[in-house]
């Protein structure tokens, strides 16, 4: 079990407690469960418990929190290209692309949350324990298309140039989602601000677009990337 630890009694304890009593043991009864702490103390990652993480038949990360160790950890689990069940707190923003590698939501405090967690787990560690599957996940992904860029075969290379073309594509499409969703927060703090007493004096200093309102009460400019807000200096007495 890769998971986020901390002390006892902290807030990331007691969730890593519930998770792992709550969620990961009854999913996977048949299997031996260990978690970094009977390694050792949380704050050191050891020679035992990464030799575990890298031949250990199956592990299942905690990416709530979005723990450092836990990354490292997992990092090493996509290197040894074995199976990875990825998990995670309800509402937490992932810092990178899980294309292929599916992640299992979970609400901590919600029992039937626990309940359809554990039916999740259970069936991906069937799926992925099963005779014949090949682990898929960023690691093995650029290892194969790495391969494929150094064969001789034509085919090869013309899958590896559209394998580079669809990577594109997603880096693309995932910056114009970025986008809609800023202008999406702009529109929604304008309208808002119909129905609000909004001083004249805020300002959209950045992103670099400026936004026109009929009743011109946000005077807008062009300039950089964040909402700041800023109060012009007021003349004196």
């Amino acid at each position: 079990m890769i998971s986020p630890i901390g002390d006892p009694g902290s807030p990331f304890r007691l969730h890593a407690d519930m998770v792992l009593e709550s969620i990961i043991r009854p999913s996977l009864p048949e299997l031996e469960v260990q978690r970094a702490d009977e390694f050792g103390g949380p704050e050191m990652i050891s020679d035992k418990m990464i030799e575990a993480i890298t031949t250990c038949e199956l592990a299942v990360a905690d990416l709530s929190f979005l723990n450092p160790n836990v990354f490292y950890e997992v990092g090493l689990r996509h290197m040894s290209e074995k199976p990875v069940i990825h998990i995670c707190s309800e509402g937490t923003k992932l810092p990178f692309d899980t294309y292929g590698v599916g992640t299992i939501f979970f609400d901590v405090l919600n029992y039937h949350s626990h309940l359809a967690a554990r039916k999740k787990i259970k069936e991906a560690a069937s799926k992925v324990l099963a005779t014949g599957y090949k682990v898929s996940n960023p690691v093995t992904q650029a290892r194969g298309s790495m391969a494929l860029a150094k064969s001789a075969d034509p085919r090869d290379v013309l899958m590896s140039n559209l394998l580079k073309e669809v990577e594109e594509l997603k880096r693309e499409i995932r910056s114009e989602s970025r986008e809609a969703r800023r202008r999406s927060r702009v529109s929604d703090l304008l309208a808002a601000s119909a129905n609000s007493d909004v001083p004249s004096w805020v300002q959209l200093s950045k992103p670099a677009w400026s936004i026109d309102t009929p009743d011109k009460r946000w005077p807008t400019r062009k300039t950089d990337p964040e909402l700041a807000p800023k109060k012009p200096d007021e003349p004196s007495d």
